[in-house]
């Protein structure tokens, strides 16, 4: 085999950008395999992804498949004839035929201390739990969704205001790092696999719905959410608004803690600097917003412009 192993890289999000640098520094990536241009914002134009503006601008060979599917579809990645299939992220499970194209391995890096957080939302999961700790884990991938042997894992303490964006862009350097250590342990074979231990967790994809907050759970609960689901779906509830019913209040920053209260979940307790709203236990008070059709504010520049009498239930 010549030095350079050849790499095909799937991935899609800018989570994924800095381990294709990192592999095509190292070894230099032969093809990347990301997901189709979407419409994206207000005029929906169609977008690249992260990965494959950060290909084009490296000159890689880039294939978009939609679905990676199928003798056609399969096709260029069997005919690149693959050392290593890379994986970051890319969005969607790989069918065994094509798990057995790479001549070495199918690799994984996945953003969790595997087995906890199993699945395609371990950054949002790990905050939203209230985990000490994340991290990376490269693996060999199997059918079954993360659960095949583990090469190596790098451990990182979850700081107590990030956010799923925040955690991410921390983790993202050292899946590129590990991605980088684990071909060169497989190429020399200074590296073994081993399986995975301890009891496996799950977390699922993300949708809106997730966001939605209940009042009646814990304060400490809710202040997770805004972290784990910023910058999307972001925590969100209804309020009532001039001319609507209710609109949608985007919960973007708050803090929390344990008053007593004997209020119905979801009341609002003080309108000023923050917004506090009672919870199921604890208060959580609010000092980022971003009420529908507007752009993100303060507390206080929400309140003057949509008063918030104490009493007034939110949800």
């Amino acid at each position: 085999m010549s030095d350079n192993p050849r790499i095909a890289f799937l991935g899609s999000p800018e989570l994924a950008v800095p381990a294709l640098r990192v592999l095509h520094q190292a070894f230099g990536v032969g093809l990347v395999i990301t997901q189709p241009d979407k419409p994206a914002g207000r005029g929906r134009h169609e977008t690249a992804s992260p990965v494959k503006h950060a290909a084009a601008e490296l000159g890689i060979p880039i294939y978009q498949p939609g679905r990676l599917r199928g003798v056609d579809a399969v096709k260029p990645l069997a005919d690149f004839a693959p050392d290593f299939l890379v994986v970051v992220a890319y969005g969607e499970l790989l069918s065994d035929k094509v798990l057995a194209l790479p001549k070495i391995a199918p690799l994984n890096a996945h953003m969790s201390l595997l087995p906890r957080h199993r699945g395609p939302s371990p950054v949002n999961a790990a905050i939203l739990e209230g985990d000490e700790f994340s991290g990376v884990t490269t693996m060999r991938i199997t059918k079954k969704m993360d659960t095949g042997p583990v090469y190596l894992v790098e451990k990182m303490a979850i700081r107590p205001r990030d956010t799923s964006e925040h955690l991410a862009f921390r983790l993202a350097p050292i899946a590129g790092r590990l991605l980088v250590e684990t071909v060169n342990g497989l190429l020399d074979k200074t590296l073994q696999e081993r399986p995975q231990e301890g009891e496996p967790t799950y977390c699922t994809k993300m949708t809106k719905e997730h966001g939605l907050i209940h009042w009646d759970t814990r304060a400490e609960h809710i202040e997770r959410m805004t972290r784990a689901f910023f910058p999307w779906p972001t925590a969100w509830t209804h309020f009532p608004r001039h001319g609507c019913s209710r609109a949608i209040l985007k919960v973007l920053e708050a803090t929390c803690n344990c008053e007593r209260h004997d209020a119905r979940p979801g009341t609002v307790l003080c309108a000023g600097h923050t917004v506090d709203v009672a919870c199921g236990e604890g208060l959580l008070s609010i000092t980022r917003v971003q009420p529908e059709g507007k752009k993100p504010m303060c507390a206080r520049d929400f309140v003057n412009g949509h008063p918030l009498p104490v009493g007034t239930v939110l949800g």
